[in-house]
Order: structure tokens, then sequence, then C-alpha cells
């Protein structure tokens, strides 16, 4: 049975329950990391990329503000969860840096540990509306970490700013 929206993540639309937080911001020298938590791959991968859009600017910001939201559909296959988690991170990346698009939801058609295929939803960046916190240039390996623990999973990753 899927889980309710918490008020406190409403924001985010992302169902949290028994007290998961979606992420965490970790200090890095001269880069910033995030520590990411899920039940299942598809919160994981939810709460990756709001973390990564998140520290991009306000990711609440856009998900209030009305407008056409833009959909970019994505299909990925890595070699474990692992490498699709950070393929997946730098393709929502990659549409940020060329098209300016910040994604605020995410509708999975297939996500296994090895096969990605999914709609990104958002919209597109505007500097003199969103305020950037971070200028993210890169999903790092550097300390990369994929946990599985009893019935949670949890990821560290790096990004250099």
């Amino acid at each position: 049975m899927p889980c309710p929206i918490n008020n406190l993540y409403n924001l985010w639309a992302v169902p949290i329950c028994d007290n998961v937080k979606p992420y965490e911001i970790i200090e890095h020298t001269a880069d910033v990391g995030l520590r990411i938590y899920g039940r299942e791959l598809p919160e994981l991968f939810t709460h990756a990329g709001l973390g990564l859009f998140g520290l991009i600017t306000d990711i609440n910001k856009i998900k209030q503000e009305k407008g056409d939201r833009r959909r970019v559909s994505i299909d990925l296959k890595g070699r474990s969860a692992g490498d699709l988690l950070l393929k997946w991170l730098r393709e929502l990346l990659f549409h940020f840096s060329t098209k300016r698009l910040v994604f605020e939801k995410f509708d999975y058609h297939e996500l296994s540990e090895t096969v990605l295929k999914a709609d990104a939803f958002g919209l597109k960046f505007d500097p003199k509306r969103h305020d950037q916190r971070y200028e993210v240039k890169a999903v790092t390996y550097h300390q990369f970490k994929l946990k599985k623990q009893k019935s949670n999973l949890s990821a560290e990753i790096i990004f250099d700013i």
C-alpha cells in the first residue's frame, strides 16, 4: 500500500513514511555532497533528483510556481543500481546545463537496478526569478556509496561545484 504524503514534505510531493527524510547536505572540502534516503529505488532516485536541484535553487519555489511544465523522457542503462543512480544525476544535470531545466517531478515507467525509463517534469530556470545556490559542475564517483539496510536505501554522492 502506498504511503500518504506527509505534509512536512508536501512541497516536494514525495511520499515520506517512517520518518525517512529525502536527503541532507553533507560538507566536503571545496565540493558539496548529499546523503540521500529512500525505501525503494523510485523514492531514492526521486530524492536524489530533488536533492540535486535543491543544491542548485530553491526547489520549493519551482514546485509552487505556475507555468507550463516541460517533460523530458529519460532512458538509461547501468551496470548496477549505483551506476544507474550516477547516470541519472548526470543526465538531470546535463538537462540543467544545456537547457536550464529544473525538474521537480519524476514518473518512472521502469526502474530496476540496471534500467531506468522515466519522464521528468520541470520549469526553465530563470535567474531573474530563481536564486542560484551552488553551481553544480559534475556528479562524481569520489566517495560514492550506495547502501541497503533492512528496508531502506541510502546513497552518498559528492558534486563538483
